[in-house]
């Protein structure tokens, strides 16, 4: 059974603070689950239109949620190679 703690901890950055990136995103996922099983069970006709439009709005929320984490590790390798290739240029 999933513990409490492990699924605040999924919301919370890695301050400790609730990063409201991760509380949207897991509302959105949650609002997609249900909107899914009323599909295939109730209705069955949602359009594929309704779920393009819904992975531009996870997409766009996932790059809110990793980009600071990415660039965190990523940038500094990026100017890295930048600066070696202006020195070898120069």
């Amino acid at each position: 059974m999933i513990e409490k703690e492990s699924i605040l901890a999924c919301l919370t950055d890695e301050n400790g603070k609730r990063s409201a990136a991760r509380v949207l995103l897991v509302a959105c996922l949650c609002f997609t689950a249900l909107l899914i099983a009323f599909d295939v069970v109730l209705w069955g006709d949602v359009t594929s239109d309704i779920y393009s439009l819904l992975g531009v709005v996870y997409i766009g929320l996932l790059s809110w949620c990793g980009a600071p984490r990415v660039a965190k590790h990523i940038l500094p390798q990026i100017g890295a190679v930048a600066s070696g290739i202006s020195r070898r240029n120069g």
